[in-house]
């Protein structure tokens, strides 16, 4: 497929930038977006509490700690979404633990989110 030139380039750019082309791209996408957002909203509402309930068991975890582990949290179902397991998917969790160890959080009690919440075990 030839390249497209640079006036046809140019017009495209104009046209994304269009209010009115904007707003009928959106009226199109807007059913999809607000079904979309509801269920990964859902997800992490539901992986927030998992979380929460997996924290009151931990001695150790001040409540004003909560939103780091929820962040970890937020991350590592960010990432089980893209890479839904392998290898890949284990390393990358490991980065994350070490990630927010470093940040001065527990390390057993973020592979014991990754384990209860996500159903992953991380070496």
């Amino acid at each position: 497929m030839p390249r497209k030139g640079a006036d046809e380039r140019a017009s495209n750019y104009a046209l994304k930038l269009d209010p009115e082309h904007i707003k009928q791209i959106l009226e199109q996408r807007k059913t999809a977006m607000i079904g979309k957002q509801g269920y990964k909203t859902g997800n992490l509402a539901e992986i927030e509490d998992l979380v929460k309930a997996t924290l009151a068991d931990e001695e150790d975890v001040t409540v004003i700690e909560y939103p780091y582990y929820y962040d970890f949290a937020r991350q590592v179902y960010r990432l089980h979404s893209r890479l839904p397991g392998g290898t890949a998917h284990d390393k990358e969790i490991r980065i994350l633990v070490d990630t927010w160890t470093a940040r001065k959080l527990n390390e057993a009690t973020l592979l014991r989110i990754v384990k209860e919440v996500f159903g992953a075990t991380i070496a």
